[in-house]
């Protein structure tokens, strides 16, 4: 087979903009949707900034399938992974991937009687949440074909919510086709952060870096904090607005304005960077984002509407065990950095999304056996891993199995049971 080209640094020659492709005897064919005058429109032209849905198959394969799997937990070409050579950059925080791997291990291990329709669902980096959930939603419609007896749907992180959001639009319009499809699907969510997250909280940084003692200490101090937040201001202005509409809205600015103490002070403030700081912490980048979009997909009216549809969320966790596997077997170090992040905190989760920002208490963990907490469907398994990496699983019947057989367990428990 011929080698594929390494993406080009250059985001207009990038090779992942190539429509389809035969690696191996498998034929990945990309398909888009975007929204066109508020209504959701699939499309065979379109780019990677769309809602971006790769179709893998044998080729020249033709028969109707019966069952579809969709795996949903990241976007396309968003992160840049190539120097200006072609060379993959060396990084601490390289993704290995959650439902994709799992995607890929499936397809290597069941090579010789492929007989489903596989689909891989990358977000877009330029729609709202709620634009994305309509996409989402006619994503999963259009998969599943009249041929189609079952829907398989692994979601992770954001895509989580995207889930949900769909199914609840998909209730709303009361179609007949959107009834038959939800009866069809059944959906593992892992890592879904149900009550935001940190990460894109923009005082939660600031609470931070003015309560840090080593910063304090040190000289112009004002500055050095006003460089961090002048980072995090500028990639935050520039994060997919699926990121951004997980930020939590909760948090209080605890920072005082700086008081009028006289001339001295005034200038010993302004010499020390902490004007500067403060004048960067009263004035933020206008961003638009939806803050009413977590709420709304996780609020009881919503999901009170599909109970019947058959989706469960697993709890997502990282040990000591997940961290040196990835190390040993990954080469990946930002594991071990986000264990620690997890140690430190003193709350359970994946490393970057916490239990808590996952909708779950520690009380609750184990033998939830799929009650409803706050109304959202928890599993009683435990999958280990860190957010971007599945490890090994928490529960003791299948604790010799990785995260990704995990997820197959769960989704196909049903079936395995008939058999």
């Amino acid at each position: 087979m011929k080698d594929i080209k390494a993406p080009s640094f250059n985001e207009k020659e990038r090779v992942y903009k190539l429509k389809s492709a035969i690696i191996y005897g498998y034929e990945y064919t990309k398909t888009y949707y975007k929204m066109e005058n508020g209504v959701p429109v699939k499309c065979e032209n379109g780019d990677d900034s769309c809602l971006t849905i790769i179709k893998i198959r044998k080729c020249g394969d033709k028969t109707e399938k019966k069952r579809a799997f969709i795996f949903s937990e990241g976007y396309v070409g968003l992160e840049k992974s190539y120097n200006k050579d072609g060379k993959k950059i060396k990084s601490v925080s390289k993704k290995d991937g959650f439902g994709v791997s799992y995607l890929i291990k499936y397809i290597e291990n069941n090579s010789s009687n492929l007989v489903d329709d596989f689909h891989v669902i990358f977000i877009s980096d330029k729609e709202t949440s709620e634009n994305q959930a309509e996409l989402y939603a006619q994503a999963i419609k259009d998969i599943t074909t009249d041929s189609i007896e079952k829907t398989y749907m692994w979601s992770h992180s954001k895509a989580g919510l995207f889930t949900l959001r769909a199914f609840e639009k998909m209730k709303d319009s009361g179609d007949e086709k959107s009834k038959e499809v939800l009866q069809k699907v059944k959906a593992v969510i892992t890592s879904m952060p149900k009550n935001g997250i940190g990460m894109v909280n923009r005082e939660k940084v600031i609470n931070l870096l003015n309560r840090n003692k080593i910063i304090k200490l040190m000289p112009f101090s004002g500055f050095i904090k006003n460089g961090v937040l002048a980072i995090y201001d500028i990639m935050l202005s520039n994060i997919a607005p699926a990121q951004l509409d997980l930020k939590k809205t909760y948090t209080k600015l605890n920072l005082k304005p700086i008081e009028d103490k006289g001339k001295i002070a005034r200038i010993f403030n302004i010499i020390w960077g902490n004007t500067s700081f403060q004048n960067r912490v009263y004035n933020p980048p206008k961003l638009n984002y939806d803050d009413g979009y977590i709420k709304r997909t996780t609020s009881g009216i919503n999901l009170k509407k599909i109970e019947d549809v058959d989706y469960k969320i697993l709890p997502v966790n990282i040990e000591l065990k997940d961290a040196i596997n990835a190390l040993v077997k990954h080469g990946q170090i930002m594991p071990s950095i986000l264990l620690l992040k997890k140690v430190l905190s003193g709350e359970k989760g994946d490393g970057l999304v916490t239990y808590s920002e996952q909708g779950i208490k520690d009380k609750e963990i184990p033998k939830m056996r799929a009650k409803y907490r706050g109304d959202l469907k928890f599993g009683d398994t435990v999958v280990h891993g860190v957010h971007d990496m599945g490890a090994s699983s928490g529960n003791e019947e299948i604790s010799k199995l990785g995260a990704q057989e995990t997820i197959g367990k769960e989704l196909l428990e049903d079936e395995e049971n008939e058999k």
